[in-house]
């Protein structure tokens, strides 16, 4: 399932579901449409390495978020000590 969302994220997959449908309804996929996409799958057990380092992706965009957070608390901290002249 991954492997799916991740190919209709890209620009092909779009092309691919979206290809035959008028501008006007763009918004609304039927199910139709989606039946006769056409998706080349590999063997399983690529999938799963894909799942895996996806989820290692994921985990990573978390944890540099959170690091990213943090140097701004410590960046406006610091401006704060700067203005006050505390430095």
């Amino acid at each position: 399932m991954e492997y799916v969302a991740a190919f209709l994220k890209t620009a092909s997959g779009k092309q691919a579901l979206m290809g035959e449908i008028v501008e006007a309804a763009r918004a609304n996929v039927s199910l139709a449409n989606v039946r006769k996409l056409e998706i080349q799958m590999p063997p399983m057990q690529l999938q799963n390495v894909f799942c895996d380092r996806i989820g290692d992706l994921n985990r990573l965009q978390i944890l540099h978020s959170s690091s990213l957070a943090e140097l701004d608390q410590l960046f406006a901290s610091l401006q704060q000590r700067a203005f006050r002249g505390e430095l």
